[in-house]
């Protein structure tokens, strides 16, 4: 199948199978016929096939979309990277994986995990954009965002979605870096306990504590370690 995006039509259509899945007991399958009908879509130029494969967690998806997008010249990637109607296609394209069935039902959470904002805003919390752009940010060391884009593409957990939800935090890579530094345990490949917890510390406070420093710091020219230096005694346990 040639890659493509939704034109307005395709996004209302894709939008609103969205929202059916959380009011439906039987719910429709995916509407997988817009992906490429010639009313819902628009072609992207220069033609780039898609493999349907699943996708095993969000470092794989960002790492497959990542080789999707290779062949595009940089001016087409930049505008698919804010478009809406692209990753609103990709996002039932890949449907199986960013909205697995369980027990014949689907939960799809909210719209914005499926759906971009106009232009772009809220890329973060898509579940397909935000692992893409995260890597792009940081690859060729992946590693120091694995607090970030480890886990299912279905599921990235309330602790990520606490850091993708800034826009002005996600952005800075290291912020990205320090967080995993505090809360990533590469031994075991999962958080370090209690890090995804209600605690002082914890996932919850860094985005909180790091706006209040913001106020004061120029967080944008610090490495990771000055960042993780600047955080108060509460954090002691995860350093």
């Amino acid at each position: 199948m040639l890659l493509k995006r939704f034109n307005e039509y395709g996004l209302e259509l894709f939008s609103n199978y969205i929202t059916s899945l959380g009011s439906s007991d039987s719910p429709d399958p995916p509407p997988r016929g817009i992906l490429t009908r010639p009313d819902t879509t628009h072609s992207i130029r220069p033609s780039v096939d898609v493999d349907l494969t699943s996708l095993d967690n969000r470092l794989d998806a960002a790492q497959k979309i990542t080789a999707l997008l290779a062949p595009l010249p940089d001016p087409v990637k930049s505008e698919l990277e804010v478009d809406t109607g692209f990753w609103s296609w990709l996002s039932l394209y890949y449907f199986e994986s960013v909205c697995p069935p369980n027990r014949g039902r689907r939960a799809p959470g909210k719209l914005e995990r499926h759906v971009i904002d106009g232009k772009g805003r809220g890329k973060y919390r898509h579940l397909l954009a935000s692992p893409y752009l995260i890597y792009k940010q940081i690859r060729p060391a992946y590693q120091i965002g694995m607090a970030v884009l480890n886990g299912p593409v279905d599921m990235p957990g309330e602790a990520v979605e606490q850091l993708t939800g800034r826009n002005d935090l996600i952005g800075n890579r290291a912020v990205v870096e320090a967080y995993t530094e505090l809360y990533y345990d590469r031994s075991t490949e999962t958080y370090k306990p209690g890090a995804r917890g209600n605690g002082r510390g914890s996932c919850r406070r860094f985005g909180k504590v790091l706006l209040q420093l913001d106020r004061t710091f120029d967080l944008g020219s610090m490495p990771a370690s000055k960042i993780k230096d600047l955080m108060p005694s509460e954090f002691d346990r995860y350093r």
